[in-house]
């Protein structure tokens, strides 16, 4: 249950929401699982959703393999996207969001290393986006955004002692309209870090993450200047 107040309108707001989720995994062969699962949603004001997941890995060797992985994300409306506000109009009958993605990664994996190379495509439809309206803006299904990027991943424990850990990250984005670099989200990451670990179980680390800049909202005012990349260490 979400409850809350719109402090702009003193309005309250509640909202009853379920999920339920169930999986399993099968393995037919000593070099293959199978994955598979489902889960229900429901919010009061709309129709069940069923959102399924499946997958499949493949193992080459002991230390080599392939996954591939499927699934959908649901995400119903939050209040502050239906209701009125001082600067925004009410829509309450907004969509839900589905999201579905496919994943493919080939791993390598032993006890000191670690390598991943990952594709995955993001297909969101019914995204809840911000528009201009009379009122100020309001928010509306807008058909779909599509994502797809490449991760190579690492770790190596090159001493009893010392793990090196790092990642790089390229995303693109369209949206319908053929617009690229939706608002928000970083097309370029980059991570890496050090540990040193105690035998008493004791670490230490040191980790940077590297973001690119985003792309601005469409619609926003040019009040403040372009946001840079920044990085977190």
């Amino acid at each position: 249950r979400q409850e809350g107040t719109l402090i702009t309108e003193n309005t309250a707001y509640t909202n009853d929401r379920f999920n339920a989720y169930l999986q399993g995994d099968y393995s037919p062969l000593d070099f293959l699982k199978l994955i598979g699962g489902i889960q229900a949603n429901k919010q009061e004001t709309l129709e069940y959703n069923f959102s399924p997941r499946g997958g499949a890995i493949v193992s080459f060797t002991p230390n080599t393999g392939i996954k591939l992985l499927y699934g959908q994300a649901y995400r119903s409306a939050t209040g502050a996207e239906m209701l009125p506000t001082a600067v925004s109009a009410a829509s309450p009958n907004l969509r839900p969001e589905i999201k579905a993605t496919f994943d493919a990664q080939l791993f390598y994996n032993t006890p000191k290393y670690y390598t991943a190379l990952t594709y995955y495509r993001t297909h969101l439809t019914d995204a809840i986006v911000t528009v201009p309206d009379p009122l100020g803006v309001k928010s509306v299904n807008a058909g779909w955004i599509d994502y797809q990027g490449i991760e190579l991943e690492g770790k190596a424990a090159i001493t009893p002692h010392i793990d090196l850990t790092g990642s790089v990250s390229r995303q693109f984005n369209k949206d319908q309209a053929g617009d690229t670099e939706i608002g928000r989200v970083p097309e370029l990451m980059v991570k890496t870090g050090a540990a040193y670990n105690w035998d008493k179980g004791y670490s230490l680390g040191l980790f940077n993450s590297h973001y690119s800049d985003s792309g601005r909202i469409a619609g926003t005012r040019p009040i403040n200047p372009p946001a840079d990349g920044y990085d977190m260490l």
